[in-house]
């Protein structure tokens, strides 16, 4: 092997600050869950974030405090849906320093 062809990097998490896009996003699920009449207030931030990496069904019984298949994925797709939109937003962080250790990466070939 004369060298590195490709790098790759699990960006979510890694790379890019997921909780910058998932806090908006939840706050927001969580006010169009209370749209609809569930009567459920947003979690500490503490217990959002133990959430991140769960299942959806997991983390949505979880943070609701009851499992409802339909509504864990109906909540699953309001908060995906409005962080794609943060992100075409161009919402969203990278990590401090990533911009210029992947331009240093590149730079060495």
């Amino acid at each position: 092997m004369k060298g590195l062809c490709y790098v790759v990097f699990d960006m979510d998490g890694t790379l890019f600050d997921a909780w910058s896009v998932a806090f908006p996003a939840f706050v927001h699920t969580f006010q169009a869950l209370r749209e609809r009449g569930v009567n459920v207030d947003l979690p500490s931030e503490g217990e959002l974030r133990r959430t991140l990496g769960m299942t959806y069904r997991k983390m949505w019984s979880t943070l609701l405090g009851f499992d409802d298949p339909e509504l864990a994925l109906w909540a699953d797709q309001t908060m995906r849906g409005k962080e794609l939109e943060l992100l075409k937003a161009g919402e969203g962080r990278l990590y401090p320093g990533v911009s210029e250790g992947i331009s240093k990466l590149a730079a060495s070939g």
